[in-house]
């Protein structure tokens, strides 16, 4: 299979593309009747956006393929792929409780509870990776893409209160 030309800067209407998974469950993509490109990769290119407007399909050295509004008009089969891919990609858990919270020049080191059990991850560039959607609502984005949630900082213990504020 070959690679595809297309400009890096096209967002392409979802019926010039075509999304298919192969028997060893890896993705393909398909531009404007091209030849496929095998083993593609789905990102969120705004990944603290509340809601998927967009995603950006990558070749294997993470090269930009295409990107894609994602509106009603993507087949709903497409839509299943696009969602699988992410949900691999990109782990995403409510933080329940902060167990330890250390910051390192700038990074911080969570030690949390979340509602998929207990994780251990960093937080480089705090600015740009914790987020206010709403009032007592934060969005953390850790090194790897991650997305970690408290939906209510009201509903945290008064420990995980006061480490948190310590950064915030």
């Amino acid at each position: 299979m070959t690679d595809a030309v297309v400009p890096s800067a096209d967002i392409l209407s979802p019926n010039e593309i075509v999304l298919s998974k192969d028997s060893a469950s890896l993705l393909s993509l398909r531009v404007r009747g091209g030849e496929p490109i095998r083993d593609v990769q789905v990102v969120n290119p705004l990944p603290l956006e509340r809601e998927l407007r967009f995603v950006c399909f990558l070749d294997q050295k993470g090269k930009e393929l295409a990107m894609i509004r994602v509106d009603g008009r993507v087949p709903r089969e497409t839509r299943a792929l696009i969602e699988e891919a992410l949900g691999r990609r990109h782990l995403r858990a409510l933080i329940r409780r902060i167990n330890q919270l250390d910051i390192a020049g700038n990074s911080l080191y969570f030690v949390v509870q979340t509602d998929r059990g207990p994780r251990e991850f960093v937080v480089k560039n705090l600015a740009d990776n914790i987020v206010r959607p709403s009032p007592g609502h934060l969005v953390i984005v850790d090194a790897h893409e991650n997305r970690y949630e408290i939906l209510d900082m009201n509903s945290l213990d008064q420990r995980s209160l006061k480490l948190l504020h310590v950064v915030l």
